[in-house]
């Protein structure tokens, strides 16, 4: 049966706030008699949460996920409760960060993989003794890397041994395979 009166001029019984000033009320009872309140309020800062901006990574490497705050409390989306979270599979990825004052704040990130250049030098081989070995890295955009350093597409050999290469496509995502050769001695012939 009251009236409110509200610093603003709002005559509401409740007033909604939601930035940091002085609030006064004066409430008028039905006898006329009025008495008046007054807070203020102030308002905690949301913990910074930035994961960085979405990326794409190689198949083969992982990435660290770092929320800040270290004396926060972490919530990501995968069940992990810590600061950092190391991704290695491509998806979706969400943290809140709630701080000492009960504060919270969120923020998402999307992980993609390139895939890895395929190499395949083929199985381990044998063959005979001053023949030739081909090999062959495909991936004509690529850069390759032979275990002598070379770093042609192909490779030639005569020599028994393990054979290696890496292959670095233009997303700088890299694969290796490797292949042994062993030899065949040649038959002996001697007519005499």
């Amino acid at each position: 049966g009251a009236s409110y009166l509200w610093q603003d001029a709002s005559i509401n019984q409740e007033l909604v706030v939601n930035s940091p000033g002085m609030y006064s009320v004066t409430v008028t009872d039905i006898n006329t008699c009025a008495n008046s309140d007054s807070m203020l309020l102030s308002l905690f800062s949301l913990p910074v949460v930035d994961l960085g901006k979405d990326t794409t990574i190689c198949a083969s490497d992982s990435l660290v996920l770092n929320a800040q705050n270290p004396f926060a409390a972490f919530n990501w989306n995968v069940g992990a409760i810590t600061q950092t979270l190391v991704v290695s599979s491509p998806g979706f990825y969400h943290v809140t960060v709630t701080d000492s004052n009960t504060c919270s704040n969120t923020d998402s990130f999307t992980l993609a993989f390139f895939a890895l250049p395929m190499v395949d030098l083929g199985p381990d081989t044998v063959i005979c003794d001053q023949d030739t070995l081909f090999l062959d890295a495909q991936n004509t955009t690529a850069t390759f890397v032979w275990q002598d350093g070379s770093t042609n597409q192909t490779y030639f050999t005569l020599q028994a041994g393990t054979y290696t290469v890496t292959v670095t496509d233009t997303n700088t995502c890299s694969n290796t395979d490797s292949v042994m050769l062993n030899l065949f001695n040649l038959p002996i012939v001697n007519l005499g």
